[in-house]
């Protein structure tokens, strides 16, 4: 547990300057969240480690809220201007202070004995870089990977990479300083906490992917490679929403390939959609856009309460499954691609955030079939439906057998022109070689950008 992991750290220390006899020692203990450092002292209180190493103890935040009357005398929850005066006063004591200490002063810090993470890293204003490499968040690091979940020296370097990975999504998805610092550390924990579930005695790797929020695993090794390709696949397959994300992936399982399967697969591909749905995506983004990385975990808080069904079955092996059958299906058939060939938006350069395509006169498309023999056995029917803010157009259109492409220079009628107007635009193939729709990936022609 984390918490055991910092008390013990903070007893060394406190054990080497007794053993040195030190007279004056006044320590700063900074670093974890708000959170995990309130813990922190309620276990140096229950240890009574005030009375063991002769030293008072206080718990620094801007609003002191643990009762003093409950706790004894050598271990008290402080204000910043309180701890001010015990510098002031004392010559021995150890604080262990808030993350938001920026307001504390800087005679306090130069007077002390600094222990934890510095005083930069120990701050919710602080850079993820800068935390990252920290030399107390590296040692807390090591005890992860070496110790808990004991990584071979091939495996130690990319577990690191894992974690930072994560660490750095989760910097980009939260929406405060004070979120995103708690975050930080409720990953940190989780690591510690997964070895409590009886899932660990199974397998360390798969606790260790329960920890960081990523796809279950049955392997005895991790691959970032897959782990990355499997996230941004999942990520892919839900970029047009979760509804039809997960109608699209049900589409796939029903295939011949997974028929078998298809039951107990769809039941699970039904509650991950619905854990996702839960979540709410951070509005700054466009749909799952880069941060299915996060929005995977099953927990978020810093310890690990319950491991959904889904997550367990869920594996990277039946993910992959899903999307090699997937592509299978692509080849076979030839993937399809709707392109915009005069797409005002692309050819300005405004953001791919946008779903709307705004468009001069008339909209020119370009219909693609790419596959490996350019040729396949049966002709694609697709229907292209146009979306404005008063007018809908709906138009079908065939791809013959031996077609690589067709072009379509004049898709709304002379008596309808459009006047720059902004149009969302759909595809779906509705070839009778298809059970249901299958949606095709529009993208402009100019900018190469996708659209749904």
């Amino acid at each position: 547990m984390l918490i055991k992991f910092i008390a013990s750290y903070i007893s060394k220390i406190l054990e080497e300057d007794q053993s040195n006899g030190l007279q004056e020692k006044r320590i700063l203990f900074l670093g974890p969240s708000k959170k995990i450092m309130e813990k922190t002292f309620l276990y140096l209180t229950q240890m009574d480690t005030a009375h063991k190493y002769g030293i008072p103890i206080y718990y620094v935040e801007k609003n002191s809220h643990i009762l003093e009357s409950a706790l004894d005398p050598k271990v008290r929850s402080i204000n910043y201007d309180s701890l001010l005066s015990k510098r002031n006063s004392s010559s021995i004591f150890l604080a262990l202070v808030s993350p938001e200490n920026q307001n504390i002063s800087t005679s306090l810090f130069s007077s002390s004995k600094c222990i934890g993470s510095s005083k930069a890293c120990g701050n919710v204003e602080v850079q993820f870089e800068e935390w990252w490499t920290d030399s107390f968040i590296q040692q807390i690091v090591d005890h992860i990977t070496q110790d808990i979940y004991e990584f071979k020296e091939d495996q130690l370097s990319q577990s690191k990479k894992i974690i930072e990975s994560i660490g750095k999504s989760i910097d980009s998805y939260s929406d405060s300083p004070s979120s995103r610092y708690d975050s930080l550390w409720n990953l940190i924990s989780r690591l510690f906490n997964a070895q409590k579930h009886t899932l660990i005695k199974k397998n360390k790797i798969s606790a260790f992917m329960l920890a960081c929020g990523l796809p279950n695993t049955e392997g005895d090794t991790i691959d970032e490679n897959e782990i990355n390709k499997i996230i941004s696949q999942i990520e892919e397959a839900y970029s047009a929403g979760i509804s039809k994300g997960r109608e699209n992936l049900i589409d796939i399982i029903e295939s011949e390939e997974l028929s078998k399967g298809s039951p107990e697969i769809a039941t699970n591909i039904s509650e991950f959609s619905e854990h996702l749905e839960k979540i709410k995506p951070h509005p700054s983004f466009g749909h799952l856009k880069n941060q299915m990385d996060v929005l995977y975990s099953p927990n978020f808080d810093d310890n690990i309460d319950c491991i959904p069904n889904w997550w367990k079955y869920l594996t990277l092996s039946k993910w992959s499954d899903i999307f090699d059958s997937s592509l299978s299906s692509d080849e076979e058939s030839g993937k399809l691609t709707v392109n915009c060939l005069n797409d005002l938006i692309s050819q300005y350069g405004i953001g791919d955030k946008i779903k709307q395509k705004v468009v001069v006169d008339d909209i020119q498309l370009e219909i693609k079939r790419e596959s490996k023999n350019n040729t396949q056995s049966f002709e694609n029917e697709l229907n292209i439906q146009l979306k404005g803010f008063d007018k809908e157009y709906s138009n079908t259109f065939k791809l013959g057998k031996n077609e690589d492409s067709i072009s379509i220079p004049r898709f709304i009628p002379n008596e309808n022109k459009s006047r720059k107007t902004p149009y969302s635009i759909s595809a779906l193939d509705i070839s009778e070689n298809y059970k249901k729709s299958s949606p095709i990936k529009v993208i402009s022609g100019t900018g190469g950008r996708k659209w749904n």
